[in-house]
């Protein structure tokens, strides 16, 4: 099957493999996100022996290692090596194992979902340091790919490790959900051929998760998709939300307690506001949130021109919002039906607003400055009599320029008409802000639609850029 996206990822592969040197390689990202196949698939198409070994879930160094051996075992053509009694011993026989069967190809050993390998009080961290300053980093034909979901482990343990693997990576992947035109291209290579909306709605839905994509029944309608797979007591993701924060962090119940409260909101919290809310301390608050940012799950964001004390944190995947919301309460019994309410219209309109947030680069492309500098914030009006105005996606040409591009976001079907009423609050918003910055910007509006901007005497008046959902689905480099 065809591969898709990933071009920055196999470049970095390509580049690290084609070296006369050993390459080690750190790979993590969000559980589900492809990073196995991703590996597999290159190895394949590049003709590398690839040796697999996968950690086991919850499970003790003993397990683990007789796991490790077995694995050889099943690839090996003697007879069966005992199993070691650590992780130092456990890659001696490895490195043996590859000298005799493999000694004339490029390998790469590949250790998969590395935080279940280091289990309890192993040498496992000091073992890969042995493995690769002994036995690989000598020999180029001998690669090393350690790679896990559990970013804070992978970022903490493996990246940024201060004993036995100080600098030993010689590069790292973060692996990301995918983007509306990657989607799209997942969705074509299956064969699933439906509009631009609806791949947006089962985006706001399941977000780009490629296995998420990759499992829905394709033979029926997106909505019918997303019943069987979210709703349904069977359903592949019906359950995925507890098991995916249990299977990425050793104690859970704080990072549910965190994302349960940042998917109430679609404006974010500050790390105070969530500390209250879930009523734990602020260290252990502020490790998990961390956790979190660097997992993929979260993003953090700063109110223009208060930077300081201004940030805010918000769910950054699509999923989460779509769990808490919609699966969680266990009430939906027809998600077709449920997806044509006001209510889900209503809900969808926020959700569209962050996925342009996520796709920044699209919309800068469309306005014809994907070449300069900004920044994303959200600002509040500081004037109670200013009637609360608030905007949630304010773009600042950050190269001296003094431009500004306030943008707001409408999920409509068909053509978005702009009434007498809604002109006058854009007219408002655009007058508070320049009023409380001081006069200082260029302001621009911009105005992401569906299917664009239905012309009237309104929209002629306020000199818009248009961006619409097509233009989302543009490619990155």
């Amino acid at each position: 099957m065809e591969f898709v996206g990933r071009k920055i990822e196999t470049s970095i592969l390509d580049e690290q493999l084609s070296k006369i040197v050993s390459a080690f390689i750190v790979i993590y990202g969000r559980r589900r996100i492809g990073k196995t196949y991703f590996v597999r698939d290159y190895c394949e198409r590049n003709e590398i022996v690839l040796l697999e070994f996968t950690g086991l879930f919850q499970q003790n160094t003993k397990k683990q290692l007789e796991h490790f051996i077995d694995r050889i075992n099943e690839l090996g053509l003697e007879n069966e090596f005992a199993v070691p009694e650590s992780w130092t011993k456990a890659f001696g026989v490895l490195n043996r194992f590859i000298d005799k069967h493999f000694s004339d190809k490029k390998v790469i050993i590949f250790l998969d979902e590395a935080p279940w390998m280091d289990s309890g009080k192993s040498d496992f961290i000091a073992a890969i340091g042995d493995l690769w300053d002994n036995r690989i980093k000598n020999d180029p034909r001998k690669n090393l790919v350690v790679c896990g979901s559990a970013a804070s482990y992978m970022l903490n343990k493996i990246i940024g490790n201060q004993g036995p693997l100080h600098n030993r990576p010689t590069s790292t992947i973060e692996m990301q959900q995918f983007n509306l035109d990657l989607s799209k291209q997942m969705v074509k290579l299956h064969n699933w051929y439906i509009q631009e909306r609806s791949i947006c709605d089962v985006y706001i839905s399941i977000g780009g998760v490629a296995k998420y994509i990759s499992d829905l029944n394709k033979t029926v309608t997106p909505e019918q998709a997303i019943q069987e797979a979210c709703f349904n007591r069977n359903g592949q993701l019906n359950k995925e939300y507890q098991d995916l924060f249990h299977s990425l962090f050793k104690k859970a119940k704080t990072h549910y307690k965190i994302m349960d409260a940042l998917s109430q909101t679609w404006q974010g919290l500050s790390r105070s506001e969530i500390t209250k809310s879930i009523e734990a301390s602020a260290s252990t608050v502020s490790k998990v949130i961390n956790e979190l940012i660097s997992s993929g799950f979260i993003e953090e964001r700063k109110e223009f021109q208060n930077r300081k004390k201004g940030e805010r944190l918000l769910v950054s995947d699509m999923f989460c919002y779509f769990h808490y919301k919609w699966i969680k309460p266990n009430k939906v019994k027809d998600w077709t039906s449920t997806s044509r309410t006001q209510s889900y219209r209503s809900w969808a309109g926020f959700a569209f607003e962050r996925i342009c947030q996520l796709h920044t680069y699209q919309i800068k492309k469309k306005l014809g400055i994907h070449g300069v500098s900004t920044e994303t914030h959200y600002w509040q009006s500081k004037d109670k009599e200013a009637g609360g105005a608030q905007i949630d996606m304010l773009l600042e040409h950050t190269n001296g320029s003094k431009n500004i591009d306030i943008i707001e976001c409408k999920y409509y079907d068909g053509e978005f008409i702009i009434d007498r009423n809604y002109y006058n609050q854009l007219l408002q918003k655009r007058s508070v802000f320049d009023r409380e910055t001081g006069y200082k910007y260029n302001i621009r509006l911009v105005l992401i639609t569906t299917e664009g901007v239905k012309k009237n005497q309104y929209s002629n008046g306020l000199n818009l850029m248009e961006v619409t959902l097509s233009d989302l689905f543009s490619p990155e480099p």
